[in-house]
């Protein structure tokens, strides 16, 4: 969540299956711009799995009301970078997870892809 200062710029940053895991996920959102150099990409994928057991719900990005009405994770991060990027497109990707032999998960993350300004 709290990236160390001078990491550099990259081209491209990924960040799978990561921000509804973290204690904290505006704290690594608020790095982003920092390390994507202008024109670069910021490729987001989350199921959006919103648990108190990671996230504390003060924290959560999405799956809670504000003022009546619903926020999304999207909604959020839209508020979050659009200062820096430009959402370039959105979309369902489906993923499989094998627990074990017996057992597996079918998830699906939403995928945002954002450009640097």
């Amino acid at each position: 969540m709290r990236l160390r200062a001078g990491l550099g710029q990259f081209d491209a940053v990924l960040a799978a299956n990561l921000l509804c895991r973290l204690r904290d996920p505006r704290l690594c959102v608020e790095n982003f711009p920092a390390l994507v150099r202008p024109g670069g990409q910021l490729v987001i994928a989350t199921p959006c799995t919103w648990l108190e057991a990671f996230t504390p719900a003060a924290h959560w990005l999405g799956g809670f009301e504000r003022n009546g009405a619903r926020v999304t994770t999207l909604q959020s991060l839209s508020e979050m970078l659009e200062p820096a990027f430009e959402l370039k497109r959105g979309f369902d990707l489906p993923f499989l997870i094998r627990e074990h032999a017996r057992k597996f998960q079918w998830n699906v993350a939403q995928v945002s892809v954002w450009k640097r300004r």
